[in-house]
C-alpha cells in the first residue's frame, strides 16, 4: 500500500503512472485497489472505475467507456463520438482512426484532470481486448500532461499476454498469500483469533478464503468449513431462496448482473430483481457499480456457477443467447454453453468479423477458433468454411501467413463439401490474395482462382463478388506491368461495385485506384481517391484506407509538393498501425525514403530504407521487401555505396523469384544492372540482369501516353546502365515513353530529371 500511496501522491504532482497489480484469483487485487480509490477519494482525487468482461473483448474500449462515462459532463471531441455519442456537439466519425481516439482520450484526460487528479481504475485486464490494453500502453508512454494514475489488476496467469505487453511501461506489483501471524491478526479482530493457526492451514493464506471464512462464522457459522465453496454456499443459503435463485442465474449471466438481462433469464419484474440484489448487496455477495451489481469477488461468482445444476445452467445459458443477441460474442459464449453449436459459431463469427473490422486481429483469431471450435463440433462444412475465411484474413494480418494458407486450403475443402458456390468463391477470392503473394505463390496460380470465381460470379449473377475478383485481378495486372487490362478490369469491378452496393463498390474503386496509381495518371488517380477515400472512412475499411492514403500521395509526388507528400505516407503509416495489417508499413516507409531521395535527402532516406527492411524482417513480404530493397539499393547507389545496393538488390531478387510480378523482379534487376559486376556474389552477372530488365521494361502494356511512372527508378538504372556501355541511343529509347508518359500527366520534377539523365 505505500508503494500505491507514492504512487497516487506522485500522480498529484502531474506523474502520470500505470501501476499492475497482479495475482491470482482472490488474492486480494481488487479489495487493495479499492483501499486505493479510498485514498484517491479522501485526498481530493476522482475515480473513475470499470470490470473488463470477456464477453465484451470486441466491444471496442468498453471498460473505458464505462469507467470514464460517469465522471465526463462536458462535451468530448469528434474523434470520441464513437464512444460518448451523448456528449458531443456536433456528429463526428462513430468510428475513427484507433489511433485517434488514443490521443483524443489522452488530451480529454489531461483537460479532466486539470482540477483534480484523477484514478483510473481498471479491474480484471485479464479479460480486456486488445485495443484497451493498446490504450494503456499509449497511455503510459503519452499521457500528455495528465494528473492520472491507471491501477489495474489482472490474474497472472490469463493475463499473461496483457502483463508482457505492459510490463515495460508500467509497474508490476505482484500479490501473495497471507502469512500465518497476518491470519491470525484478522481472526482476532473478529474476536476469533483462537482459530486464526487452523484458519491459516485450511486456506493457505489465500486472503478471500480467510476472509470468507471470518465472514461465515461472523454470521453464525459453527466453526471453520472445509472448503471455500461450503463458506459461500452457507452465506448464499441464510438469504433464502429467492436471492439464491437471482444469484444462480446472475452467475450464468458472468461477473456482473444486469437487473434487466436477470429479468429477462428469470421472467421476473425487474424492480423485483433490484430488491433480490439489493438484498445480496446487503450481505456484501453483491456490489452495485452503476447499472449493474458485480459479485464481491471472483470466487464467489465461480462457486455459485460450480454449484448450479447443469440442466439449470444450460436453460439459463440459451435464454441468455436470446437475451443477449445483440452482442455477439456475448450471444455466442452463452450459446457455446449451452451446447447450441450451430448458434455458436455464427455469433462467434460474427464477433471476430467485428473484432477484425476494428483491425484487433489477435482477438478476431481467438474469436473465429472458438467459432471453428463449435462448427467442427456439429461437422458443418459451410460454416466451417466461413470461419476458416475469417481466421485466415485475421492471420494474414498476424503476419502468419503459413497459418492463414492452411486454412485457406481447409476452407477449399470445405466449400467443395459443402457444394456451396458462394463460400466457394469467397475461398477463390482468397487464394488469389495477399497470403500466397506473401508465400511465394506464382502469381499465375492467383490469376487462375481468380478467373475461375469469376465465373462462378457470373453463373449467379453477384455483381458484388465479380466487383472484388476484378478489383483484385486489376491489382495483380497492375503489379505485372499489365496497364491496359489492369485498367479495364478496374473499370469493370467499379461498374460491377455501382450495380451491388457500398462494398463492392469499395473493392472495385480500390482495384482501380491501383492501376491508375502505377501508371502516374494524376487527374485519374484524384477523381478515384476524391470517392474511395470518405467511402472507406465510412463503412469502415481500414485495410482499404491505408492503400488509398497513399495513393493520395501521389499526385503531390507527381508535382513536386513534397511536404504535402510526406504528410499523406506518414498518414498511411498511422492508418496501418490500427488496419490489423501492419506488416504494410514497410511499403509505406519505403516510399517515404524514396520522396527524401527525390528531394535530395540521402541520409534521411537511408534512414527510412532501413526502417522499411527492419520492419520486413529476414523474410518479409514478396512484393514489400524486394520492393524496398531496390528502393533503398537505388538511394545508396545516389550515395555511392555501390557494394550494399548489389546485395540489398541481390536479396530483393531472390525473394521476388523467378515467377515474381514483373514489377518486383525489374526494380531488382534494374539496380543490379546500374551497379555492375563487383567482388560480392549476385544472383546475375550484371549485363543479364540488364538484358532481362531491358525485356520487361519494353514489355510494360500501357494505354497511349503512360507508362510505368511509379517505378521510373527502374527506367532510370536500367538508361544508366546503356549509358555506361557506351549506347546512349539504347539509354533514349529506354526513357522515351517514361518521359512523354511523364510530360502527359503533369510530372513536371520527374520529366526535368529524365531529361537530365541523357542531355
Amino acid at each position: 500500500m505505500a508503494r500505491l500511496t507514492a504512487r497516487w501522491e506522485a500522480a498529484t504532482r502531474g506523474a502520470a503512472a500505470l501501476v499492475l497489480l497482479a495475482g491470482e484469483a482472490g488474492i486480494g487485487k481488487t479489495r487493495l485497489a479499492g483501499e486505493v480509490a479510498a485514498l484517491a477519494a479522501a485526498t481530493g482525487g476522482r475515480v473513475a472505475s470499470a470490470r473488463c468482461h470477456a464477453a465484451e473483448r470486441s466491444l471496442f474500449l468498453q471498460p473505458v467507456v464505462d469507467a470514464l462515462g460517469p465522471v465526463l459532463a462536458t462535451p468530448v471531441p469528434p474523434a470520441l463520438a464513437g464512444l460518448f455519442p451523448e456528449l458531443v456537439d456536433a456528429p463526428g466519425d462513430d468510428r475513427p482512426d484507433p489511433r485517434r481516439v488514443f490521443a483524443a482520450l489522452a488530451g480529454l484526460l489531461a483537460e479532466l484532470t486539470a482540477t483534480a487528479p484523477l484514478l483510473l481504475l481498471i479491474d480484471d485486464l485479464q479479460n480486456a481486448g486488445l485495443a484497451t490494453v493498446e490504450l494503456l500502453h499509449f497511455l503510459a508512454l503519452r499521457p500528455a500532461g495528465a494528473r492520472v494514475l491507471v491501477l489495474t489488476t489482472v490474474r497472472a496467469e490469463e493475463g499473461a499476454d496483457a502483463l508482457a505487453q505492459l510490463e515495460a511501461v508500467g509497474e508490476r506489483l505482484d500479490l501473495g498469500p497471507l502469512d500465518a501471524a497476518a491470519v491470525t491478526a484478522l481472526a482476532d479482530r473478529e474476536g476469533r483469533g483462537d482459530l486464526g493457526v487452523t484458519i491459516h492451514r485450511r486456506t493457505r493464506g489465500h486472503p478471500l478464503f480467510v476472509v470468507e471464512t471470518l465472514r461465515g462464522l461472523a454470521a453464525g457459522g459453527s466453526g471453520v468449513p472445509e472448503s471455500l465453496q461450503a463458506a459461500v454456499l452457507a452465506r448464499v443459503r441464510r438469504l433464502g431462496d429467492e436471492v439464491e435463485e437471482l444469484l444462480c442465474a446472475g452467475a450464468v449471466l458472468g461477473a456482473a448482473v444486469d437487473p434487466e438481462v436477470a429479468a429477462g433469464l428469470l421472467e421476473l419484474p425487474v424492480p423485483e430483481i433490484v430488491r433480490r440484489c439489493e438484498r445480496a448487496a446487503s450481505a456484501r455477495l453483491l456490489v452495485p457499480t452503476g447499472a449493474t451489481y458485480e459479485f464481491a469477488n471472483d470466487l464467489v461468482h465461480e462457486v455459485l456457477y460450480a454449484t448450479t445444476p447443469a440442466p439449470v445452467r444450460r436453460l439459463h445459458h440459451r435464454r441468455a443467447a436470446d437475451l443477449l443477441a445483440g452482442t455477439p460474442e456475448s450471444a455466442g459464449t452463452h450459446a457455446a454453453a449451452a451446447r447450441d453449436w450451430p448458434r455458436a459459431a455464427r455469433a462467434l463469427l460474427l464477433a471476430g468479423e467485428t473484432a477484425a473490422r476494428r483491425g484487433a486481429m489477435g482477438d478476431a483469431e481467438s474469436l473465429h477458433s472458438r467459432a471453428l471450435a463449435a462448427a467442427e463440433l456439429v461437422a458443418d462444412p459451410e460454416i466451417t468454411g466461413r470461419v476458416l475465411v475469417a481466421r485466415a484474413r485475421a492471420r494474414e494480418g498476424l503476419e502468419r501467413h503459413e497459418a492463414a494458407w492452411s486454412d485457406l486450403r481447409a476452407a477449399a475443402a470445405a466449400a467443395r463439401e459443402a457444394g456451396d458456390r458462394r463460400l466457394e468463391m469467397a475461398v477463390l477470392r482468397q487464394l488469389g490474395g495477399d497470403v500466397p503473394i506473401a508465400l511465394g505463390v506464382p502469381p499465375a496460380e492467383c490469376v487462375t482462382h481468380l478467373r475461375t470465381g469469376l465465373r462462378r460470379a457470373a453463373g449467379l449473377g453477384d455483381r458484388g463478388a465479380e466487383a472484388d475478383l476484378r478489383g483484385r485481378l486489376a491489382i495483380l495486372a497492375t503489379n505485372d506491368l499489365r496497364f491496359g487490362e489492369a485498367i479495364e478490369q478496374g473499370r469493370r469491378a467499379v461498374a460491377a461495385g455501382r450495380a451491388a452496393g457500398d462494398r463492392a463498390l469499395l473493392v472495385g474503386l480500390d482495384g482501380l485506384k491501383a492501376a491508375y496509381a502505377y501508371t502516374g495518371m494524376v487527374d485519374e488517380l484524384a477523381e478515384v481517391v476524391d470517392e474511395l477515400e470518405p467511402l472507406a472512412r465510412r463503412l469502415p475499411d481500414r485495410a482499404v484506407l491505408q492503400w488509398t492514403v497513399f495513393g493520395g500521395a501521389i499526385p503531390a509526388i507527381a508535382a513536386g509538393r513534397w511536404d504535402e507528400a510526406r504528410a499523406r505516407i506518414a498518414e498511411a503509416t498511422a492508418v496501418t498501425q490500427h488496419s490489423g495489417y501492419g506488416g504494410h508499413d514497410a511499403w509505406f516507409l519505403a516510399h517515404l525514403g524514396w520522396v527524401a531521395r527525390q528531394q535530395g535527402h540521402l541520409d534521411e532516406a537511408v534512414d527510412a530504407g532501413r526502417r522499411a527492411m527492419r520492419r520486413n524482417g529476414d523474410a518479409g513480404h514478396r512484393w514489400w521487401t524486394p520492393t524496398a530493397c531496390a528502393l533503398l539499393a537505388t538511394t545508396l547507389l545516389a550515395r555511392g555505396d555501390v557494394a550494399e545496393a548489389r546485395v540489398l538488390a541481390g536479396r530483393g531478387l531472390v525473394l521476388a523469384g523467378p515467377d515474381a510480378v514483373a514489377a518486383c523482379r525489374v526494380r531488382c534487376l534494374a539496380v543490379l544492372a546500374e551497379a555492375g559486376d563487383g567482388d560480392g556474389a549476385t544472383p546475375l552477372p550484371a549485363d543479364t540482369a540488364l538484358l532481362e530488365a531491358d525485356r520487361l521494361l519494353s514489355g510494360v502494356a500501357a494505354p497511349p501516353a503512360t507508362a510505368w511512372l511509379l517505378g521510373a527508378d527502374a527506367y532510370v538504372s536500367v538508361a544508366r546502365a546503356w549509358l555506361a556501355r557506351g549506347r546512349p541511343a539504347r539509354a533514349r529509347a529506354t526513357l522515351a515513353p517514361l518521359l512523354a508518359a511523364a510530360r502527359a500527366h503533369g510530372w513536371r520534377p520527374l520529366a526535368e530529371q529524365l531529361a537530365r539523365v541523357v542531355a
